[in-house]
């Protein structure tokens, strides 16, 4: 016998949709949709909370942070150097907007007066200087790897790495270029920014633009110059592709000087490095100079970086204490706080170099003698100073760092040193590029308007209403700046990298 359907009550009516008239799957199949919505409303806006969430808030940040200081903590000093002076390249193009005097020399007319144009205190608003320290940072970090190979004879590793070099520096620099040209892309379509002049803004015009100015010059390498580029959609990535031209001489001088003698490499390296600021080509020669110190601070103190290696492990590092020397070196070391004073020194002395001005140089005193030699030329005579004096502070940062920490006479380099490997500068490292690469585009959203509303507010009559107004917009602002950065560097920087990897793991399939 078959079963049979127990009659509908007027309880079961309901279920069937007795208003509607619509049986009872129609309503569970709208009560599924509607609980999907949710829930996948919910994991969207849970992602975007991270996404938009700093990461120095997040819970992995210090456990990330613990894992890259153990990894890199030989060389965590050059993160610091190129986080601060990242920083200062946004505080030069936030200060340049109501303060056109920065790039002047201190002392002679009234316009030469402030205390920022200072040596030393200027480099915080010295964006040259800070060019040249990213030029030699990248020369450094670029090249430690493939000096230790070279030290280790392992050409093997040191080919391979090379090659994956030269493939991913491309994608890891133009890649995140292109995001932050097309934000400034995104800005001009949205009438957020306006290009001077008679230039009527079309989608064609602006799509156009946009790629002419991407292809054809900041993914040109072969310009050969080195000159400050005026480019629209990011004036601040006129220094990406010299970047990547001097990154791929770098890579093919190792290459050329891997199998040579150290005291050949380390002439033809400082040979090129005199070479190319005499025809110049300073960008080169600051390229050049990081893999000078590289090379001799590596000699001197071997990092505890291992490397997968085919050839026999080296022989263990020594201990701090006898690292000041290298091993085959007979001569007698300096002691260590005479060492330690001449270092600091020449630190001082790099710095006082690095804040030569930009423009009436001869006006002061200061340094109408450095005006003297060198070039005639005004421009290229800055661009000098500030690149020798970029690399002697890095040079003695990095012997001080190496030399002195071993003994209890350098301990007072230490503990500053210690500055340079702190959260905050650390921090200020990782999202380097990404502040470098976002904050020009802020600068003429927010930073510039909220600037001119303190001062409409509080006046600009008064000296003290006109600074006092300027400090208190970018205390206001610079919380933003380093927001929108933490973003990009996750967002875009991070993964970029990463894509880079999986591009070259893909292309290199069965080799």
């Amino acid at each position: 016998m078959l079963p049979q359907h127990e009659p509908v009550t007027d309880k079961d009516a309901s279920l069937l949709g007795a208003e509607s008239g619509q049986p009872r799957h129609n309503h569970l199949y709208r009560n599924c949709s509607v609980s999907f919505f949710f829930r996948v409303s919910r994991i969207l806006v849970g992602r975007l909370l991270i996404v938009l969430t700093p990461s120095f808030l997040q819970r992995h940040h210090h456990k990330h942070q613990q894992l890259a200081r153990d990894d890199n903590f030989s060389t965590a000093w050059l993160d610091g150097i190129r986080g601060l002076a990242s920083f200062c390249v946004f505080l030069f193009h936030h200060s340049r907007y109501g303060h056109p005097n920065i790039k002047i020399a201190y002392g002679g007319s009234d316009e030469q007066q402030s205390l920022i144009q200072l040596p030393i205190i200027r480099l915080a608003v010295h964006g040259r200087t800070m060019v040249a320290l990213f030029f030699i940072v990248s020369g450094y970090a670029l090249s430690v790897s493939p000096l230790r190979l070279i030290r280790q004879r392992d050409y093997e590793t040191l080919a391979r790495r090379l090659s994956s070099s030269v493939f991913r520096r491309g994608i890891r620099l133009m890649l995140p270029s292109f995001v932050a040209a097309c934000m400034h892309y995104a800005a001009q379509r949205a009438g957020l920014v306006r290009a001077a002049g008679a230039y009527s803004s079309t989608f064609w015009n602006d799509t156009r633009a946009l790629l002419s100015e991407f292809f054809g010059s900041l993914v040109n390498p072969f310009t050969w110059s080195n000159d400050v580029v005026d480019l629209f959609y990011g004036p601040q990535l006129w220094t990406i592709p010299i970047e990547f031209r001097a990154s791929m001489l770098l890579f093919v001088t190792l290459l050329g000087l891997a199998r040579a003698v150290t005291a050949v490499r380390l002439s033809a390296v400082a040979f090129l490095c005199v070479y190319s600021m005499a025809v110049r080509q300073w960008d080169v020669s600051l390229f050049m100079s990081g893999v000078l110190i590289a090379d001799h601070t590596g000699r001197r103190s071997p990092s505890p970086i291992s490397f997968p290696s085919t050839a026999s492990s080296p022989p263990p590092s020594p201990p701090l204490a006898a690292r000041s020397r290298p091993a085959d070196d007979d001569r007698t070391p300096l002691p260590p706080r005479r060492t330690s004073l001449l270092l600091s020194g020449l630190l001082l002395f790099g710095l006082y170099l690095g804040s030569y001005p930009t423009q009436r140089a001869d006006t002061t005193n200061v340094y109408k003698w450095l005006y003297r030699l060198g070039p005639a030329d005004a421009d290229f005579k800055s661009r000098l100073w500030t690149s020798v004096g970029a690399a002697l502070a890095v040079a003695a940062t990095s012997f001080l760092t190496t030399s002195c920490c071993s003994s209890s006479s350098g301990r007072w380099w230490c503990c500053r040193a210690a500055v340079l490997e702190s959260r905050p500068v650390q921090y200020l490292g990782r999202i380097s590029y990404a502040l470098y690469l976002t904050h020009y585009l802020l600068n003429d959203l927010v930073g510039r308007p909220l600037t001119r509303f303190v001062w409409d507010h509080v006046g600009v009559v008064v000296w003290l209403a006109y600074e006092g107004g300027w400090l208190v917009a970018t205390a206001l602002y610079v919380p933003l700046v380093i927001w929108v950065a933490d973003v990009f560097w996750r967002v875009v920087d991070v993964r970029s990298v990463a894509f880079a990897r999986e591009v070259e793991r893909w292309c290199t399939r069965g080799c």
